[in-house]
């Protein structure tokens, strides 16, 4: 393949053939770049799998584009007139042949509170109290918005909370979450479960001297252990599990029906621990059962994390305040979403930034982009369900690098980031996807876009109702 021909597949393909630096200086991919992103996308031979694909439309303030005259299915299965606008929410656009075409029926703007308000951002782990194992948990989070509420603060924002790895393998990072689906059980408080009053072992250790004397000592430190608050906090958890699982409350099975990939996720990180690795790592893909007591217990965790994380939204909306939770752009390669969603992501690259006056070589952040086509050809399944996951919660949500919903810089495997290429995003529909959640949640959305920034990201956040992120210094 000559190299004209290499760099007209590229850009069939959504790969920009070259892009303008942080010095405006245009920067020309090479025939390896574009050849080895190809590859992370998965054409091969020229040949590009996602092109018959029924595609998506997006129908903003419920309209369908002019044209589209096949028939419209609802998510509620009912049939809807195609010339009148259609009610929020995921249809299906069936044509004469073919399979029907997803629709994202979307408010086209989020409106913008008026007023002005103000706000704390702590990491949940450095708020700590006279009462906390190490780090703080999600009832000092719900104290501190009633606080910050009773002094007339509207917002609490807070780093990613969601799912770690604290054992082996260790991952600290909140930017590299095993999912963006589960929450992170350093945060539950036991205390606050029922469980902690009715397991007789739970009470032994927390009487227990030692016990006592460990937690002072996570309390004491200077820095964060990770590894041994996790641990503390699992001691109690594990026999509370046990005495949970005796007699599941009806609230759990009504939490399992609603959510059914929990015990998979549950397994998942069952199995992790079985191999004291991520899924890569692993002699199969065999999961241990639902009932080991592993598996168990991080059912209980994410059904506690849950609980909490709910009573704390409440807490905020009575208060008129906002919880602020933020959406990192990327996973852990061996976490759960990467071994679920599969092929939702391009595990031939990593996601990364080009060079610039800081990082003069570049940036590899290690994590696998999502793949541009074939989360629409899954219909955005695991899109939407990650931002409805947060928003669940949240009254207000920040999006990680929000430059990635038009492009994302690709590092291809094997290569450095200088070499790296920029991939375009389908940016319209997951801008809908985004405004039909939030508006369902009544949230708001806010847009991680400092740095260099192309104009049309700036300018999609303004017709979309974003808002922009600020350095006060600047």
């Amino acid at each position: 393949m000559s190299g004209e021909e290499l760099r007209g597949l590229a850009e069939r393909c959504g790969i920009q053939a070259s892009y303008r630096d942080v010095r405006d200086q245009e920067v020309e991919a090479s025939d390896e770049s574009l050849a080895a992103a190809l590859e992370a996308l998965g054409v091969q031979d020229g040949t590009i799998p996602w092109e018959d694909d029924p595609g998506v439309v997006v129908a903003w303030d419920g309209k369908l584009p002019r044209g589209s005259r096949a028939t419209v299915v609802t998510e509620d299965g009912e049939e809807a007139d195609p010339s009148a606008p259609l009610p929020p929410g995921y249809h299906e656009l069936h044509h004469a042949r073919g399979e029907p075409s997803l629709v994202i029926s979307a408010p086209a703007r989020l409106p913008r509170p008026e007023g002005h308000s103000w706000g704390l951002f702590v990491p949940l782990y450095a708020v700590r109290s006279g009462r906390d194992w190490g780090t703080g948990d999600l009832t000092d989070l719900r104290e501190l918005i009633e606080w910050t509420a009773s002094l007339g603060g509207g917002i609490v924002a807070t780093l990613p909370m969601l799912a770690q790895f604290y054992t082996d393998p260790f991952e600290p990072s909140p930017y590299s979450p095993v999912s963006r689906l589960y929450a992170n059980e350093l945060y539950v408080d036991p205390l606050a479960a029922p469980e902690v009053d009715t397991s007789d072992e739970a009470r032994r250790i927390l009487a227990d001297r030692a016990f006592a004397d460990s937690l002072e000592r996570l309390r004491s430190g200077d820095l964060v252990d990770y590894r041994a608050a996790a641990a503390a906090k699992r001691r109690v958890l594990e026999p509370m599990s046990q005495t949970f699982f005796a007699a599941p409350p009806q609230g759990f099975r009504r939490h399992l029906e609603e959510n059914p990939d929990l015990e998979t996720y549950a397994r998942f990180r069952a199995t992790c621990e079985e191999h004291a690795a991520g899924w890569p790592a692993w002699p199969d893909d065999a999961l241990v059962a639902v009932d080991d007591p592993r598996a168990r217990y991080h059912l209980y965790a994410q059904w506690l994390a849950h609980e909490q994380l709910e009573a704390v939204g409440a807490a905020a909306r009575e208060r008129g305040s906002g919880l602020y939770l933020d959406m990192p752009l990327g996973v852990s390669g061996g976490g759960y979403d990467v071994w679920r969603y599969r092929e939702s992501f391009a595990l031939g690259a990593s996601g990364g930034a080009p060079p610039d006056a800081f990082f003069t070589q570049g940036q590899d952040w290690g994590f696998p982009p999502l793949h541009p086509h074939r989360i629409r050809s899954d219909r955005y399944r695991y899109v939407r369900a990650t931002v409805a996951y947060l928003l669940r919660y949240a009254t207000l949500l920040r999006v990680d690098h929000v430059m990635w919903l038009h492009r994302l810089f690709w590092v291809p495997e094997g290569l450095d980031p200088s070499q790296g290429v920029y991939v375009t995003y389908p940016a319209e529909e997951l801008y809908a996807i985004l405004l039909l959640e939030a508006a369902r949640a009544g949230a708001s959305v806010v847009g991680e876009d400092l740095g260099t920034v192309p104009p049309e990201v700036t300018e999609g956040m303004d017709r979309r109702g974003l808002h922009h992120s600020y350095v006060v210094q600047y």
